[in-house]
């Protein structure tokens, strides 16, 4: 079981016609969280930790669709372990220590929306991570005053959730240098990729940047763009 404490409030960087839920969760050997969706067979015996973040993040999920159409759907796991949207919708989810959130919006109004939310690592986390997530010239745009492991968990962050935004469509996989940080202010940051790297993309949008926003919450950072 689980215990789940919805958030009030939309998130504060979210564009018109995009509807969000964030929650609070813990594990509870005793209360039933409200409205859980299904738990698929194929985390029937994971661990509750992971069982706990699947149904927090699907609940948001939920949440979200019910808030854009006045009525809530489940959203199912595919094969590739991604999120199976109800036709004409288009979402992304994201879970991490005790919060989960979920976006969704109507296909039609987006080809895709990316939603990440990542813990902000410790320092020499970070600093073993480094050149795996950021260049010196990405890590030379950090905005003044971040610290350096708030930035790196930014990087992640952004690039996760522009990678979820492009793979329910295209179905690319990317490593964490496909994708460059070519500016960073207060709440929002850009990235940019090749199209001349990955054809696939202008099927997707013409543009090679994208904006994505962003804002600290808790211990962590919660960011976002629209495709």
């Amino acid at each position: 079981m689980i215990r789940i404490a919805e958030r009030t409030g939309p998130a504060p960087f979210l564009p018109e016609g995009v509807a969000f839920c964030g929650c609070d969760f813990r594990l509870d050997g005793t209360s039933p969280a409200p409205d859980l969706p299904a738990l698929p067979a194929s985390l029937a015996r994971a661990v509750p930790k992971r069982q706990a973040e699947f149904l927090a993040g699907r609940y948001c999920a939920g949440r979200a669709i019910e808030r854009l159409t006045g009525s809530r759907a489940e959203v199912p796991i595919r094969p590739d372990r991604s999120p199976a949207w109800p036709d004409g919708l288009t979402g992304s989810i994201t879970h991490g220590e005790g919060y989960a959130a979920a976006v969704a919006a109507p296909a039609s109004l987006h080809a895709g929306l990316g939603l990440d939310y990542e813990t902000v690592m410790p320092a020499d986390r970070a600093g073993s991570l480094r050149d795996l997530i950021v260049t010196a010239a990405e890590l030379a745009l950090a905005p003044h005053g971040m610290a350096f492991a708030s930035f790196l968990t930014l990087a992640f962050s952004a690039k996760e959730a522009l990678y979820k935004a492009i793979y329910p469509r295209l179905r690319l996989f990317m490593d964490f240098h496909a994708a460059e940080i070519t500016a960073c202010a207060p709440g929002a940051i850009t990235l940019s990729i090749s199209p001349d790297r990955y054809p696939a993309l202008r099927d997707l949008t013409p543009s090679s940047s994208f904006g994505v926003r962003y804002v600290f919450v808790d211990d962590g950072v919660l960011t976002f763009l629209a495709i």
